[in-house]
């Protein structure tokens, strides 16, 4: 991404949720209380800081956060969740019409 960008193409990344509902991957990161206290709002700091160093777009598509559960069976997933979508539907046109649309605005 961060080649495409700095030779002139326009990159923007979409992103389905807010990973609220993810895990720290990072055992470096363990420690820090922003992520136990705020998930969501770790990740959209994570992702202004990503967006700057590849000098990138980024979109929020706004899709409630699974949190991808384990289990046999599954346990239920949370209402407008991104998993639970159809793959063909009005939602998923609309997701990619708001990540596409109003280029300039990006």
């Amino acid at each position: 991404m961060a080649m495409y960008a700095a030779s002139g193409v326009e990159v923007m990344v979409a992103t389905c949720t807010d990973g609220s509902r993810g895990d720290i991957q990072n055992p470096a990161m363990e420690s820090a209380p922003h992520p136990k206290r705020d998930m969501a709002g770790a990740r959209r700091l994570e992702m202004k800081q990503a967006a700057a160093v590849l000098g990138i777009k980024q979109r929020w598509l706004g899709f409630v956060d699974s949190g991808l559960p384990d289990g046999d069976p599954l346990p239920p997933l949370p209402a407008g969740c991104f998993a639970l979508q159809p793959l063909s539907g009005p939602r998923h046109r609309s997701s990619a019409w708001s990540a596409t649309s109003s280029r300039t605005s990006w």
